[in-house]
């Protein structure tokens, strides 16, 4: 078996970059579902005089232009990484790339931390601070992972150069 044969069987086995994305971006969704049962059932306010409203719609607004921003980049780069033969890390570090390695990861936290503020609810920031740790760890990892096998030494010099 070549070597691209035995990554390509490998990557099948831990699931496809789009899976694994899928999971760590569905976790956000049940970050606000967590966090707002929890504020159901015990409704601790941030601040019941003065809501962080406007914070939260500051964070609600960048982080979905760093999820657009992330995604039309990703979409763009595409067609070029599939020419393997000249692919070097500049490939990835364009758009948001540059300063993140899982920009829509930043956006979704910024998103989901932001509708805690404008919810003024504690338990959906707790619980967004919870899952985007747990999608870092777990997710994210297994998606670089994935990228690595994928791209070889260019994606493992991108990330040499952005370190989050």
């Amino acid at each position: 078996m070549d070597i691209h044969t035995q990554n390509q069987t490998n990557t099948h086995k831990q699931g496809s970059v789009h899976h694994v994305l899928a999971q760590s971006y569905f976790l956000f969704f049940v970050a606000v579902l967590v966090g707002f049962f929890m504020n159901v059932f015990f409704p601790i306010k941030i601040n019941a005089e003065n809501p962080p409203v406007m914070y939260g719609a500051i964070l609600i607004l960048i982080g979905t232009w760093i999820v657009v921003w992330a995604q039309k980049t990703s979409r763009k780069g595409a067609k070029d990484r599939f020419e393997k033969d000249t692919l070097t890390h500049h490939h990835f570090f364009q758009g948001p790339y540059k300063y993140f390695r899982s920009p829509t990861h930043v956006g979704l936290t910024f998103l989901v931390f932001g509708y805690g503020l404008l919810a003024n609810s504690f338990f959906i920031i707790l619980s967004t601070v919870v899952f985007s740790i747990i999608s870092k760890i777990v997710y994210i990892k297994r998606e670089e992972k994935i990228l690595e096998e994928k791209y070889g030494q260019p994606y493992s010099d991108y990330k040499k150069k952005v370190k989050m």
